[in-house]
């Protein structure tokens, strides 16, 4: 699904499925990659939940790897913030689609290391369908 966003970041949903990061030392493909693996552990521990709000007070005090690397990531967000003005995906879209020709065809390179990062959720008429394909790529 973290592909399927990159390319669809006008969906209706984008703003609970994904955020915009700053993260220049990682492909969008690897960051992927990352969101993958963590989704699948907190998926296998039941906590995928966490994924999307992953500063939410947890009871346990056992550190968890994946939580934390979701943390880690998704504080790349200020930055974003700072030097795009958002860590919106929607924002983003809709600023690319009004680009001037010129403009859009240098995204590349203004956008650098802007990275969309998946948080663990994806709606298919407004059912969040992500655990479940979580779970049948586990199996």
């Amino acid at each position: 699904m973290p592909c399927s966003l990159v390319r669809h970041l006008e969906r209706e949903t984008i703003a609970e499925e994904a955020v915009l990061v700053w993260l220049p030392d990682l492909s969008q493909a690897a960051l992927n990659a990352v969101a993958n693996v963590v989704h699948r552990r907190l998926a296998a521990e039941g906590a995928l939940y966490l994924a999307a709000s992953p500063f939410a007070v947890t009871w346990s005090e056992i550190p968890n790897p994946a939580l934390e690397a979701i943390r880690a990531i998704e504080m790349r967000r200020a930055e974003a913030e700072r030097r795009f003005g958002t860590s919106s995906p929607r924002v983003l879209g809709e600023a690319l689609m009004r680009a001037k020709p010129n403009l859009y065809a240098d995204r590349a390179r203004r956008l650098g290391g802007l990275r969309l990062w998946s948080r663990g959720k994806f709606f298919v008429d407004g059912e969040d369908v992500y655990p479940r394909l979580v779970a049948s790529v586990a199996a």
